[in-house]
């Protein structure tokens, strides 16, 4: 078995990011198998300007990118945001959740965007760094149904003594359709 690849992720905290990661996003998307609607870059970086940004210092991006330690290459984006609460308006709470999801949104299967042949040492490293940010909750609603982070999540906080809570509410049924509507007419 090949050696895993080392990972850097880096935090990035400013709108800024999503301009400056977007060429990189959108080559992840077309490359992930996993990609939605949902997590592309256009989605995300509208829903931050609509709901994140507008929320002021309640709410704090933090976008993780994990590139490859030897070439530098971006082959993971995990965007993330703290936002912060208050228990009887006195202790300070911070929640990291998934940019997308809160306001009056309800997207579907959330993960980060990734390179498929560097998805376990990514979604390893992604989890990981989450463990160690400023978070008292995490709430990472709408993930997708695939495995592969998750999974990686659990076993970080498992290996950090975090309690936490997992389930499923539903899954998403669809439908394939044609690519034009003459090409289901024509036969």
């Amino acid at each position: 078995m090949k050696d895993a690849p080392e990972i850097r992720i880096d935090v990035s905290r400013s709108v800024d990011a999503f301009s400056r990661l977007r060429a990189d996003w959108e080559r992840l998307s077309d490359a992930d198998p996993f990609a939605s609607v949902f997590t592309s870059w256009t989605w995300q970086s509208a829903w931050w300007r609509q709901y994140g940004s507008s929320m002021g210092a309640s709410r704090q991006l933090c976008i993780l990118a994990a590139s490859l330690t030897a070439s530098g290459e971006i082959v993971g984006i995990l965007p993330t945001y703290l936002s912060q609460s208050r228990i009887l308006r006195l202790l300070p709470v911070w929640t990291l959740g998934m940019v997308g999801t809160g306001a009056d949104t309800s997207p579907d299967y959330l993960n980060p965007v990734i390179l498929p042949r560097y998805e376990d040492a990514v979604c390893k490293a992604f989890a990981e760094s989450i463990v160690g940010l400023p978070w008292s909750v995490l709430q990472m609603d709408d993930l997708g149904s695939t495995a592969r982070f998750r999974d990686a999540l659990v076993t970080a906080l498992d290996a950090a003594g975090i309690h936490y809570l997992t389930g499923n509410s539903a899954e998403i049924s669809w439908i394939d359709l044609p690519e034009s509507h003459s090409a289901a007419t024509a036969s």
